[in-house]
């Protein structure tokens, strides 16, 4: 399972008023979107801002368990900072 990336290419404002030229945000998906878009699930990992949840949730994350690709289509994006790729 390899990280996608959006590339924001415009000026991303800070709280503290600076500004990024652009941003990067590196992410994982699994499972498929439903037709009627009502399947998603978004996790944030504030404690690894790590994107690969089959990496770190394996308890949580598989078949018949609570974040289940084969129901749901998840969505995971490194926090902005993040080592693992998101800038």
């Amino acid at each position: 399972m390899d990280a996608q990336e959006l590339i924001i290419n415009k000026p991303f404002e800070l709280e503290s008023g600076e500004f990024l030229p652009e941003i990067r945000i590196a992410y994982h998906t699994y499972g498929r979107l439903n037709e009627a878009k009502d399947n998603v699930i978004w996790i944030c990992h504030a404690l690894t801002a790590n994107s690969a949840i089959h990496d770190w949730w394996k308890g949580l994350y598989g078949a018949e368990k609570v974040f289940d690709p084969e129901k749901y289509f998840i969505v995971c994006a490194n926090n902005l900072g993040s080592p693992y790729g998101t800038i």
